[in-house]
């Protein structure tokens, strides 16, 4: 049975003086790296993060990089995309199953809605 949520220990210096643990839901893990202004190394399995990302406006960020995966609204469809990835990157994306899209003039990267699960694993490993 999976948990709808997750113990979180959150640590305030270095000396682990002040250590307090909140019960956060997993759909909101995504937020809390930008919410306390820290980087987070959660672990997420696929499922749950699809799940959180179901939510139109959710965003997660892989923690030690800038790629984030954000939940969007696109031709009033709702999608995964994958925001600030590495350009250079691009073909690594599109071998895994990514398209790109270009939307307002801008090239913008996406998940395949049938693969998100197996791409998203692919992206936080």
């Amino acid at each position: 049975m999976s948990r709808p949520w997750r113990r979180v220990l959150d640590r305030r210096d270095s000396h682990d003086r002040s250590d307090d643990c909140r019960d956060v839901a997993e759909a909101d893990l995504g937020k809390l790296p930008s919410t306390l202004g820290i980087m987070i190394d959660l672990d997420f399995n696929g499922t749950a993060l699809v799940a959180a990302l179901a939510r139109r406006g959710t965003k997660v960020q892989r923690a030690g990089t800038p790629l984030t995966l954000a939940s969007v609204l696109v031709n009033f469809l709702l999608r995964i995309e994958i925001k600030d990835y590495v350009a250079a990157r691009l073909d690594w994306y599109k071998s895994l199953g990514c398209f790109t899209e270009i939307v307002s003039y801008k090239t913008r990267l996406f998940t395949p809605v049938d693969r998100t699960e197996a791409i998203i694993a692919e992206l936080m490993a």
